[in-house]
């Protein structure tokens, strides 16, 4: 990734960065046409921008590249970004109201049909929920979930337990993330 030498381009020349290149992650266990050890990347810092202006602009980058429609393996879906909160899309496509306490997600969890062990924490029971929630994001139109637990915050800004962060998903698959750095003037947007 060329995260730590453009920030440290940032941090001396303060100027709008970006960087297309290839990538590699050897961290996947498998290759799946979703998962390759090398891929492109495009990965941006914005100077004293946060997580939203960063929607925009990639909302602004999907009607640049596609027009009005997004094609993909015969499907076709209106490119006008759906932007829903991780809990507004817990409770729309998965059925379950959002808590931190464990047991009562495990009951949710239960009541989706999501299949979980009595002894995971709750950090795993989230990753359970999430990845079953996946399955649903960008099928009818892009969609951007944002406003992620602090427990999943990475270097991101946090206010009373949420994030400021967001992922990209097209049909099911992650296509980009952002955030607002914590304690930063610049905000980081990575597509892959």
């Amino acid at each position: 990734s060329p995260e730590y030498e453009m920030k440290k381009l940032i941090s001396k020349y303060k100027l709008n960065i970006y960087q297309i290149c290839k990538v590699f992650r050897n961290c996947e266990p498998t290759q799946s046409p979703l998962h390759k050890h090398e891929f492109l990347m495009l990965e941006y810092y914005r100077l004293n921008k946060d997580y939203t202006y960063l929607m925009e602009e990639v909302e602004l980058l999907l009607e640049f590249l596609f027009g009005e429609e997004l094609f993909y393996q015969g499907r076709k879906i209106p490119i006008k970004v759906e932007k829903i909160s991780l809990q507004e899309a817990f409770k729309k496509y998965l059925n379950i109201n959002w808590t931190r306490d464990i047991q009562e997600f495990k009951k949710e969890l239960e009541k989706a049909n999501i299949y979980f062990e009595e002894n995971d924490d709750w950090e795993t029971l989230f990753n359970r929920a999430y990845i079953q929630l996946e399955r649903y994001l960008g099928m009818n139109q892009p969609t951007i979930i944002y406003s992620f637990p602090e427990e999943f915050s990475g270097l991101a800004k946090c206010k009373e337990g949420w994030c400021e962060r967001f992922e990209l998903y097209i049909f099911g698959i992650e296509i980009a993330n952002a955030y607002t750095p914590y304690g930063a003037s610049t905000s980081k947007s990575v597509q892959h």
